[in-house]
């Protein structure tokens, strides 16, 4: 009990920390702050499409290929000066083929977040936080089926505290926070393991957006969880933290047409020791409401 306090405490110290000294991040999708009222709502629908083709006799000799991604991204936002509810929704699906072989499915994503706070003092806001990701369709690899929707999944339910200094930052801190990470199809679990893995632990979710310069904007999206029980059969300790790290860099180049660069880094011990990092660039059809 006395090394959960003390890691609690420094925790929140290193989060507020974190906050003073950085631009850390405002929502993924426009923050409303206490001196907006009424809800706001929005989204931004992109297409991005890539090929490359050769004739046969490209001294190269690489194959033709194609790509093509897709991300929806809608928020709907409410204040009253006092409350502030805010709602996010991504999606993102993309596949690739090439030269002869199978179409692959790239990306595949749920990422639905809804947060509510209520003025507490200053820039604080006392607040709790709901957060669902999971995937679409299933996925194959070499004709098997090894993921599909709930399987994987994850749940997080947080209460803390929200600090809103300025509309592009949020920063949300929990010192008590689910998180219950799920598997629902039996066919793709582990013997002997159960559906749902729950756990109790320490959170923060840092959000930042802003238009860096014109027509070229930032979205950056941080989350941290560390589990406060140490599991020996599964090497789950406090410091074994859970990262993951979310970057969009848009630029528009009218109305319907934009290039962006998306990059993620993610890191859990109990999916793999190494970090993971995945980055998309694409350019093509964007509409933004």
């Amino acid at each position: 009990m006395k090394k959960t306090t003390i890691f609690i405490l420094t925790f929140a110290i290193a989060a507020i920390s974190f906050a003073q000294t950085t631009e850390a991040e405002g929502t993924l999708k426009t923050e409303l702050t206490a001196e907006h009222t009424g809800w706001k709502t929005g989204g931004t629908v992109s297409v991005n499409f890539s090929q490359a083709a050769y004739s046969s006799n490209w001294a190269a000799g690489t194959e033709n290929s194609m790509a093509v991604s897709s991300l929806v991204s809608v928020f709907a936002n409410f204040s009253d000066g006092v409350n502030i509810w805010e709602n996010t929704l991504d999606l993102g699906y993309g596949f690739l083929k090439q030269g002869s072989a199978d179409i692959v499915k790239s990306d595949d994503k749920i990422d639905l977040t809804s947060k509510y706070g209520r003025k507490a003092f200053s820039d604080w806001y006392y607040a709790g936080l709901f957060n669902f990701k999971s995937q679409m369709t299933p996925t194959e690899v070499a004709g098997v089926k090894v993921s599909e929707f709930l399987s994987p999944a994850s749940i997080l339910a947080a209460l803390g505290m929200d600090w809103k200094a300025v509309p592009e930052l949020s920063l949300f801190i929990s010192p008590v926070t689910y998180r219950a990470n799920m598997i629902m199809n039996d066919d793709f679990l582990p013997d002997g393991a159960d559906n749902v893995d729950s756990n109790i632990g320490g959170y923060l979710r840092a959000a930042y957006k802003k238009e860096i310069f014109t027509n070229i904007g930032i979205e950056s999206k941080f989350e941290a969880f560390s589990n406060y029980e140490s599991d020996e059969k599964t090497d789950q300790k406090p410091q074994n933290i859970d990262i993951t790290w979310s970057n969009l860099l848009t630029m528009k180049v009218n109305e319907y047409l934009s290039a962006n660069f998306t990059f993620e880094l993610a890191h859990d011990d109990n999916i793999s020791k190494d970090t993971q990092f995945k980055e998309v660039l694409g350019i093509g059809l964007s509409y933004k409401f």
